[in-house]
């Protein structure tokens, strides 16, 4: 009796650690996939913030350009260079344009406030 009771006792002990075992291989498995899911989502969303904050970059430096175009031309005096800097300024809104198309995400408020930020030109000198 004393030996089949040892061998119960051991058998469900190895049942016992089978389970704990196969336990641990689940979870860690289970917790492996999250941490794949996670790095791999962590990764799509520092991409697109980097995308984001280059196309920031990008209208700060067209923003930096129509300021420093608009004060060349409020400085000139000259008629034909003022022409030139009015083309110039032009061109520079619409590649800003452009880019706020693209940046914005469909979001007609950037869009808008940025035509609100270049319609001067139209009123002041019937451009546009």
């Amino acid at each position: 009796m004393n030996l089949s009771m040892n061998l119960s006792i051991a058998r469900r002990l190895t049942i016992a650690l089978a389970g704990s075992v196969a336990i641990t291989a689940g979870a860690v498995l289970g917790l492996s996939y999250l941490l794949h899911v996670s790095v791999s989502l962590s990764s799509d969303v520092a991409s697109k913030s980097r995308a984001q904050s280059q196309g920031s970059f990008q209208l700060l430096d067209m923003a930096v350009k129509l300021q420093s175009a608009t004060q060349k031309m409020i400085q000139q005096s000259d008629p034909d260079a003022i022409g030139a800097l009015i083309s110039q300024n032009e061109a520079l809104v619409k590649q800003a344009h452009e880019k706020i198309q693209q940046v914005s995400a469909g979001d007609p408020a950037i869009p808008a406030a940025f035509d609100k930020l270049t319609a001067w030109p139209s009123l002041i000198c019937g451009i546009g």
